[in-house]
Parts: C-alpha cells; sequence; structure tokens
C-alpha cells in the first residue's frame, strides 16, 4: 500500500513547471522568508508545506488537504502576521497559523477565483486581489481587502482584458504595480500589453500604459523595486516563440527596457537590497547554466547578467541581503539552500551553496493544536516517507551529483525515463488530482 501512494505522488514531484511565484514564473517552489522571524523558512512545494522555524535545522510538513479544497492550490503568496494565501477555485484560502487551519475569503471575492494577491508591506492588513471583473467572462479587477485578505470589497480597477500581476512598492508608500493585455482584438490576436500604476495604495489607478512596441505575447510584473518607486521589473513572453526577457523600468512604466535574453524559459528572479539582480532559468543540455546575476544599476545603467551556476533553479528568495536559491532536490543534491559568497562565484568544483534542505531531511508532520493532522495528512506522508527514503533514513541521492536517477520509492526502475516511469506517470496522471499552473 505504501509504494502504490507513493507511485500516485512521484509524477507531481518529478515534473518540471508545475506553479507560479508572484504570478510571473512557472515554478515548482516558493520560499517564504518572513524578515520579523529570522529563524523561520517556509517552503512551499508541489506536495505541501514545509517550515522550519530553526534556520533549516529541522522541518515539518503539512499536506495542502488541510485547506480543505476539492482541486490544489497554486499560487500562494505569505504576509505578515503569518497569513498565508491561497489560490483555490474553490475561492480564495487563507491562514493565519502557517497550514493548521483554514478559511475562505469572503465579501466580493466569496467562492471566486483569484489568480494573484499582494500584501502591502507598508500598511498592516491591506491586501489588493486579481479576480474576474464584475460583468464576468473576459473581464478582470482588482479588489481590495483591509483585514488580511479576511475579507474583500467592490473592485477598485476593473477592465475588459486579462491582468497579470500585481505587487506593492517597499521603496514608497501607496505605490502599486499591475500588469496586463488589452482585450483581444476582433481577429483574435492579442491586445497590446500594459502597466498600470497607483499612487494611493490602489484607490484609483491611472489610464493603462500600453506598450504596443512589445508586440504580442504576455507581460507579467517579476518585482517592484526596492529602493526606487519608479523601477520594476518585468517578464516578457513572445507570443513567436522569440527569447523570454527581463525587462525594467525606472520611469513608473512610461518606458520599458531589455536588460536579460534568456537563453531558456525564466524560472525565478529577486534583487537584493544591494541592488545585485539574480535570474534562474531552466536548464538543458545546450544551457545548462540556470542561475545569472547582474551588478547593481548605477544611474539606470546597463546591467550585463553574468552566468553564475549550473542549478536548475525552481525560486529565489532573500532575507537581509542573504540569497535563497531553490534547486532540483535529486539532480542538485538539494532543495532549498543558501548560496555562498552572495552567489557571484562560478561552480566550477566548488560548493556554491550551503544546503539546508533535501527532502529526505523531512522531520515529520508538524504539530497543530486542535487539529488532527495524522488523519489529514497521515497517507500522503506515509508515502513521502517512502519516495523519499525518509522511513528508511536513507537520502534518494545515492548515485552522485550527476545523476538523473529517479526517487526511492517510485517503482522507476534505473533511469525515469524507462517503461517504469511511463507506467507510474499514465497511473499518477489518472490519480492525481489535476493542478493548475502557468
Amino acid at each position: 500500500m505504501r509504494t502504490s501512494a507513493a507511485a500516485l505522488l512521484a509524477l507531481a514531484l518529478l515534473s518540471p513547471g508545475l506553479a507560479r511565484a508572484d504570478g510571473a514564473f512557472p515554478v515548482q517552489l516558493q520560499v517564504f522568508l518572513p524578515t520579523d522571524q529570522p529563524n523561520r523558512i517556509v517552503l512551499i512545494t508541489n506536495f505541501g508545506i514545509l517550515r522550519s522555524d530553526d534556520s533549516g535545522a529541522s522541518w515539518s510538513y503539512l499536506c495542502e488537504a488541510l485547506a480543505g479544497q476539492s482541486s490544489a492550490i497554486g499560487l500562494y503568496q505569505f504576509g505578515p502576521d503569518e497569513t498565508l494565501l491561497g489560490d483555490s477555485y474553490g475561492g480564495l484560502v487563507r491562514t493565519q497559523d502557517l497550514g493548521c487551519s483554514w478559511s475562505v475569503a469572503g465579501g466580493k471575492l466569496s467562492g471566486s477565483y483569484a489568480w494573484d494577491a499582494a500584501f502591502d508591506p507598508l500598511v498592516p492588513g491591506h491586501v489588493l486581489a486579481l479576480a474576474q471583473g464584475p460583468s464576468g467572462g473576459g473581464s478582470s479587477a482588482i479588489y481590495p481587502s483591509t483585514d488580511d485578505a479576511a475579507t474583500f470589497g467592490s473592485a477598485v480597477f476593473a477592465m475588459q482584458g486579462n491582468l497579470t500581476g500585481i505587487e506593492f512598492s517597499q521603496a514608497s508608500r501607496g505605490v502599486v504595480y499591475a500588469t496586463g493585455g488589452e482585450a483581444d482584438a476582433p481577429d483574435g490576436s492579442l491586445g497590446a500589453p500594459f502597466v498600470l500604476l497607483s499612487h494611493d495604495g490602489g484607490q484609483s489607478w491611472g489610464a493603462p500604459i500600453d506598450h504596443p512596441e512589445l508586440g504580442v505575447g504576455i507581460l507579467y510584473l517579476a518585482g517592484a523595486g526596492l529602493s526606487d518607486p519608479a523601477t520594476a521589473y518585468f517578464r516578457w513572453v513572445p507570443s513567436s516563440g522569440a527569447s523570454e526577457q527581463l525587462l525594467v523600468t525606472h520611469d513608473s512604466g512610461q518606458t520599458l527596457s531589455s536588460i536579460f535574453d534568456a537563453p531558456t524559459a525564466m524560472t525565478a528572479f529577486v534583487e537584493l537590497p544591494s541592488g545585485v539582480l539574480y535570474v534562474g532559468t531552466q536548464t538543458s543540455g545546450a544551457q545548462p547554466t540556470g542561475l545569472w546575476s547582474a551588478p547593481p544599476a548605477g544611474d539606470g545603467g546597463a546591467q550585463p547578467f553574468a552566468a553564475i551556476a549550473p542549478t536548475r533553479v525552481k525560486c529565489l528568495g532573500q532575507r537581509a541581503g542573504t540569497l535563497y536559491v531553490c534547486g532540483d532536490n535529486w539532480a542538485d543534491r538539494f532543495a532549498l539552500g543558501i548560496a555562498q559568497d552572495g552567489g557571484t562565484i562560478v561552480q566550477d568544483g566548488g560548493e556554491a551553496y550551503t544546503p539546508l534542505l533535501t527532502f529526505v531531511q523531512i522531520g515529520g508532520l508538524a504539530e497543530c493544536p486542535g487539529t488532527s493532522v495524522q488523519a489529514t495528512c497521515g497517507t500522503t506522508w506515509t508515502a513521502l516517507e517512502s519516495l523519499f527514503g525518509i522511513d528508511a533514513g536513507t537520502p534518494a541521492l545515492d548515485a552522485g551529483p550527476s545523476s538523473t536517477a529517479p526517487p526511492k520509492g517510485c517503482g522507476c526502475g534505473a533511469a525515469s525515463t524507462g517503461p517504469g516511469f511511463a507506467l507510474l506517470a499514465l497511473l499518477a496522471l489518472v490519480a492525481l488530482r489535476s493542478r493548475r499552473r502557468a
């Protein structure tokens, strides 16, 4: 029974591109690093929530089923007061005890699918969320909350078109960026990508700043500048199949400039307080490097990106200037690590990271007072123990850093591309809940 349960999890754990971070990047993991609790790390995976309260020395696990939703949670967002949001189709779900107990956001978003949300870093309790507009299909809107996403009021902005991301500036109170695309043209082509800006915390919005010069594609918001409210970063995905680009504005969205042509799909972006930029990309045989960095711009100048390490980057995060990198648990031999020397060294036989977690180190189910975690998550945890080799105390990393060996307990045989894996993938595809990911 244990092996069968592990098999049903394996495809979700091995499949690339299954989640979104900040509505912008297709990745599998998200890391949250609260500044007011320097020893706490929350890692979101495609099999649940991992928590550490001792800087990564020990880890505990909670399954998504505790949220009580019939469909899987995709995007997560973390805010002050331990508030964690998830974008279930059953409604925007929230927890304030790191996943032990959940509720569904009420008010104007009650029962509605919200695909992105942002916490105001400078105004406690203030949240903005993106969801379908009041006029129904083909519209999207921005909804406000003043009680940490417990309830939402009427839309403060609505349009026919597609809003793709939203984020508050940390550099100036009240500045909020959003991105999207105008309504599709009558011939079926995508409308012009645009940047949207508010200076009063989202109560009112200027007219969309269209950018037809980009061509046809989707514009995502990658992040707002940490020190300059007029600076923001964007991920541009051309419909033509051309290279993805990291764009920047230094004039509040009026002009957009490309600062990085990604060799493969981008998976993550982060800016450090020093101004150093990091981008994660998917790796391939032709392009093994997945982590890139650029020095501070300085007077808005060019920022050449340099290859840093051949890491299969699945998320990036920073706290107090320290760079955290999510890697591939098996191929990179760590799921979460701290980049040494700020990640500025090239991995050439040395170690580029201090590992904080491989999945075999997960210690067990988290404690939730008053909640039967074992009853809800026990079956999933038993499967994970076998899949990761936790129950045997043996990591699923025995074949070495260059190996593509599958995790223990998955029944895959010697290679992940063999007949055993194909059968496993078929079983998992039938049995697993459908996961919504960009």
